[in-house]
This record gives structure tokens, sequence and C-alpha cells, in this order.
């Protein structure tokens, strides 16, 4: 939200822009915004991920939390920012469950690997398995973590300890940022129409085939970063539209086009709702005619 450090980065030049310095760019020069504009923030997953990296380096978990806590009252903040200028309509979707993301058993395997030379391979294992799927996400998990361990030369198991604590971190996380976010949210003046993305991906990876998805636990990207992603790094060329995840965080085509679907449902809602008591009165009306 204010920290220009992404995932894996360092001060440097090419700094992600926070959503602090992105909303102070849009200010700057402006007394007022339109009040017709929708404007929407998301943020939060970085602070996450950066977090995380901090409890890995020495940092007590309830440190990182209570960061987590700041990050959200900062981007409530950014959103109180914007309706001073005079913007009526803001979206702010909260984070999925960092938790569940492939990231957390792909990141335990590079941990517990490494210094071992086969961890590269041991990677594309876990990855390879993530990517065929299956009906049941524990399934495919325990399947990915056994062909890196297989891969590593370790004993059976070794690698779920890692596993589980990305898991209890990263949902942990990701669970206190969405709270204070609800609440800071709902404290404020600013008009904020939330989006509960957590829920939203929890159905879509419960039941996957209501969404249209065929694969919630791999990556549709055979690169690290989605960034670098083409049509010839896919692991299959029909991905796009059939996976939830682009790269171990990062959507895909078909899961932005779900977001946009129910960003737009959420937004359209009241009006919708408010026009009910006129169908019933038209009826009404209606027939009165007819009579």
């Amino acid at each position: 939200i204010t920290n220009p450090q992404g995932i894996g980065q360092t001060p440097s030049p090419q700094n992600a822009t926070p959503i602090h310095d992105q909303v102070s760019y849009y200010l700057n020069g402006r007394d007022r915004v339109s009040r017709n504009a929708l404007f929407s923030l998301w943020g939060g997953a970085n602070d996450t991920f950066y977090n995380m990296g901090l409890v890995g380096a020495g940092l007590p978990p309830t440190d990182a939390v209570l960061n987590m806590a700041v990050s959200a009252q900062q981007l409530v903040g950014e959103a109180e920012r914007l309706a001073g200028a005079g913007a009526r309509y803001i979206l702010i979707p909260n984070l999925p469950d960092i938790g569940a993301t492939p990231a957390m058993l792909l990141d335990a395997v590079q941990r517990a690997g490494a210094g071992n030379p086969a961890v590269g391979d041991a990677l594309v294992a876990a990855a390879t398995v993530l990517a065929m799927g299956g009906a049941d996400t524990a399934t495919v998990q325990a399947r990915a973590l056994a062909a890196a361990e297989v891969a590593l030369g370790v004993p059976a198991g070794s690698l779920t300890p890692y596993f589980q604590q990305n898991v209890a971190l990263g949902t942990g996380l990701s669970q206190a940022f969405n709270g204070v976010l609800l609440a800071a949210g709902n404290a404020s003046k600013a008009n904020i129409i939330a989006l509960d993305i957590y829920t939203l991906f929890g159905e879509a990876m419960s039941d996957p085939g209501s969404f249209g998805l065929v694969n919630v636990t791999g990556t549709a990207c055979t690169t690290p970063l989605s960034l670098q992603c083409t049509g010839d790094t896919l692991v299959d060329p029909r991905a796009p539209g059939l996976f939830l995840y682009a790269d171990p965080v990062h959507p895909t085509a078909i899961t932005h086009r779900i977001l946009a679907d129910y960003a737009i449902s959420v937004v359209t809602a009241p009006a919708l709702i408010a026009n009910l008591p006129e169908v019933v009165l038209g009826q009404v009306r209606a027939n009165q005619q007819s009579l």
C-alpha cells in the first residue's frame, strides 16, 4: 500500500509504485475528481508476501499481523483521500486466501531444497503435478510434494511442515488484513463498495466446475511470472480459459473475467433491487388498463 518493495524487490529505480503514490499522482493538479467515476483500489497482496519474508527472517508472526492491520487502514485512508476530492464510488476488493495459492507449495519446495542441486527439478516436478490437477485439491498437493521429495532425494513427508507453515501464515495474514479492512471501511465516511474476493476464490476452489474452471491448483504458465508468459509458454493453449492461476499468485484471463462480472453485479445490484417494486406496480397498472 505504501512500501515500494514488492515481491522479491529491493529499493531501486524499478520499484513498484505504491498505491499511496499512485493516488498522489492522480490527485496532483486536480482540485476535484469526477463524482460519476468508479474508482478501484486493490492492494495488500504484496504487503502479505513482504511480511511473510520478514517472518522468514525472524520477525514474530504477531508483529506481521500488526503490520497487515496497518496496511489495511492505510488502504482505507487512500479511499478517504479520493473521497475528500469528491469521489463518490470507491471499489475496494479484499484479499483472496494467499495461503491457498500455488506459491505456498512451490515456495516450500524452494526453501526446503535450498542448496540442493536438484531443487530446480523438484520445482518442475511439483509444478507439473499441480498443473495436471485433480478432483481433490489436498490430494493433488500431496502428490506434488511427494514428487518434489523424490526429486530432492529426501524422505517422504519432509516438505509437509514447510508447506503447512506457509499455508497457515499466508491465510492468517490474509484474514488479518481483510478483518481490519472491513472494520475500517465500515467506519469510514467514504462510500466504499466492498468486494469479497476471499469468499469468491474459496467458492471457485471448492467447486471449479460451476465457474467454468478445470484447474485451481496449478499455473497456466510455465514461466515463474505471468509477465514473462506467452502463447509458447503455456501448459496448454486453452489454459488461460481453464486455470484459476496464471502464475503462482496472479489470476488468468478467465479469472479476471469472473472478477469483473462479480464487480459489475455488486455495483449494479442496488439500482436493480430498487426497481423491483416498479415491476409489481407495472403489472398492477397493466391489469388495470386491460380491465
